[in-house]
């Protein structure tokens, strides 16, 4: 056969080629191999294909590589295939590649998949797909990745997702990764998954974006955590929620904290929920902070609990309440105080108490008033109890009242003193009757005056007697004047000529 001219080896009948024997096909020299025609090489057996050496395939032009059959192409070893140059190998046709078996396909070098164009990529049969080298995985360029059909994406190995670099991860589209299963998602490494683009994060299934790991969602950047859409945020489970960093949390749009469930809420941590922006905290719903529980709510900074709605507030548990911080405290709004219920005011701790501003204590309702307990009330500042409107001095209970301190007694203007019912007065020890100013003894009603016990009466002092105006020594009854004493009836007839 190397004695025939190229002109004749061309010249043979395509029966004439396929009648030759491997002997003869192995014979032909690279020059006459490479001056075959297309028809030619179309007719050469699998037998005769199986024949040839690499050097001989190597001289096959690729415009008749192009031409071989799945058949002819599935003939060769692994040995002939890898000789194949790049040239030859982007000439394969799809239907070829779609046919090549898996220990070919693994066989293939990482230059000759290098050369593989998107639509032989795209011709690659699933098990093909899945038969690829971690190698060549990792040589595949961002057009053949993308190539790849969605059933081919979906039947990689775990490892072969592993093996993709970042580049290459950067580079999968929306449609790449929906093709990807939960264990696909969940096998890729932290650096991997900080890689997608935002797009493509926004569109992940619910599925997978619950089978990534914490490892997984404590990794995603801001930007991404940005991108997560809100459905996306109540689908996180809880575990997830927890792996969240506070640079994460802060990343939320208002609207994804809405979205969150309140098992979501329970699962966050403080440092999380210290990291919510103020636009967050006044956005949660009642039952969200609710579900924050007592340790959360005690990481709120002043900022955030300023943020709160008076529907929030209201909507706090009374063992929540009682948890708050004295700044916390000091940090709510007249309008937030004004909301808490009686029961929420009764479960305020005396340091609570304590920490109101006046202006907080001037917020207070007369209900709310009421609800203060006599501890509550003896831990009241001087300020505060000058900040209780006159009004609702006449809420106070007569125990209250009775537990008043001398220098708590002496604070109340004489507006105050003016608006105690007569049980209140009654109810006052003879140590606060005898620490009355001057100025609140004369601010006393007939009816206060008339009310008080003889005991009150004695422990009045001279100069408080001499302070009372004519109508109050009026007012006074027979008994009370006769439990006095003779220095008190002096101090007495002195106010009595005034």
């Amino acid at each position: 056969m190397a004695s025939l001219t190229t002109g004749t080896v061309t010249a043979l009948s395509s029966d004439q080629i396929a009648s030759l024997t491997t002997t003869q096909v192995g014979a032909l020299t690279t020059t006459q191999v490479a001056a075959v025609k297309a028809d030619q090489v179309v007719a050469l057996t699998t037998t005769q294909m199986a024949k040839l050496s690499t050097t001989q395939l190597g001289a096959l032009t690729e415009a008749n590589v192009a031409n071989l059959s799945t058949a002819q192409v599935d003939a060769l070893s692994t040995t002939q295939l890898t000789s194949l140059s790049t040239g030859q190998i982007d000439s394969l046709t799809a239907a070829v590649v779609t046919s090549l078996a898996t220990a070919k396909v693994a066989a293939l070098t990482t230059t000759q998949v290098t050369a593989l164009s998107a639509d032989q990529m795209g011709a690659l049969s699933t098990s093909g797909a899945a038969a690829l080298t971690t190698s060549q995985v990792k040589v595949l360029g961002a057009d053949q990745i993308r190539a790849l059909s969605t059933a081919s994406v979906a039947a990689l190995t775990t490892g072969q997702v592993q093996a993709l670099t970042t580049g290459q991860v950067a580079e999968l589209t929306n449609t790449t990764v929906a093709s990807l299963t939960t264990s696909q998602v969940a096998a890729l490494s932290t650096g991997q998954v900080q890689v997608l683009a935002d797009s493509v994060v926004t569109g992940l299934s619910t599925a997978q974006l619950t089978a990534l790991t914490t490892a997984q969602v404590g990794a995603l950047t801001a930007s991404q955590v940005r991108a997560l859409s809100t459905t996306e945020v109540a689908a996180l489970t809880t575990s997830q929620v927890t792996a969240l960093t506070a640079a994460q949390v802060g990343a939320l749009e208002t609207a994804d904290m809405v979205a969150m469930s309140t098992d979501q809420v329970s699962a966050l941590n403080t440092t999380q929920v210290a990291a919510l922006t103020a636009g967050m905290v006044t956005a949660l719903s009642t039952d969200q902070v609710t579900a924050l529980g007592t340790t959360n709510v005690t990481a709120l900074t002043a900022t955030q609990v300023r943020a709160l709605t008076t529907a929030s507030v209201a909507a706090l548990g009374t063992d929540q309440v009682a948890a708050l911080t004295t700044s916390q405290v000091n940090a709510l709004t007249a309008g937030s105080i004004g909301a808490l219920s009686t029961a929420q005011v009764g479960a305020l701790t005396t340091s609570q108490v304590t920490a109101l501003s006046n202006a907080n204590i001037v917020a207070l309702s007369t209900a709310q008033v009421a609800a203060l307990s006599t501890a509550q009330v003896v831990a009241l500042t001087t300020g505060q109890i000058q900040s209780i409107a006159t009004d609702d001095v006449q809420a106070l209970t007569t125990s209250a009242v009775a537990a008043l301190s001398t220098t708590q007694i002496q604070a109340l203007s004489t507006g105050a003193v003016n608006a105690l019912t007569t049980s209140q007065v009654t109810s006052l020890t003879t140590s606060q009757v005898a620490s009355l100013t001057t100025g609140e003894v004369a601010a006393l009603n007939t009816s206060q005056v008339a009310a008080l016990t003889t005991g009150q009466v004695q422990a009045l002092t001279v100069s408080q007697l001499t302070s009372l105006s004519n109508t109050q020594v009026s007012a006074l009854t027979t008994t009370q004047v006769g439990a006095l004493t003779s220095t008190q009836l002096f101090g007495l007839v002195t106010a009595a000529n005034n």
